[in-house]
């Protein structure tokens, strides 16, 4: 026989409340009342499962262009309003580092991307922000040349072009 998640008097109890409350204060309203341990995720499981909706829209308000949020350390900024699925990757928003970049310098090529010299990704000023191909953003961390001083940085980055110079010379050789 099946293993039962909820007793009927739980379900009664989910059923009763599900209507107009959050998932995970529900989660946490059901675990006091029935000294649980059940997480946000499972409820959100069972529930989906047998299709009980708790009226509240999944989707956060309509963001303004200009608007900004945080990921990982990265701000976005708005910058259109398409309305299309995965938004956030097909022109919606966009990296405010590469935006102030793209802003002052023009379009970034190919291969290339936009790199904060001091490692802060709120430091938005122009002479903090580079542009470097993806190999030399690789070999910055490999050879752990990427510091929290823009100018070693610099540095390091010269050095790693001066290398892949060198390396690139003796192959034509």
């Amino acid at each position: 026989m099946p293993k039962v998640l909820f007793s009927h008097e739980q379900i009664v109890f989910l059923k009763k409340y599900i209507k107009n409350t959050r998932i995970s204060v529900l989660a946490e309203m059901f675990n006091n009342n029935f000294n649980a341990s059940i997480t946000t995720r499972q409820l959100l499981g069972w529930c989906n499962y047998r299709k009980l909706h708790n009226g509240i829209p999944k989707t956060a308000p309509k963001k303004a262009i200009g608007d900004e949020y945080t990921k990982r350390g990265y701000v976005f900024v708005k910058v259109s309003n398409k309305d299309k699925a995965n938004s956030y990757y097909k022109g919606t928003w966009k990296l405010k580092h590469v935006l102030i970049w793209e802003q002052a310098n023009g379009k970034i090529p190919k291969g290339y991307r936009v790199t904060f010299l001091d490692g802060n990704k709120s430091n938005f000023s122009l002479d903090n922000l580079a542009l470097i191909t993806s190999m030399e953003n690789v070999q910055l961390n490999a050879q752990r040349l990427r510091t929290n001083d823009k100018d070693l940085t610099k540095t390091g980055l010269m050095i790693i072009r001066l290398d892949m110079a060198i390396k690139k010379r003796m192959r034509d050789r």
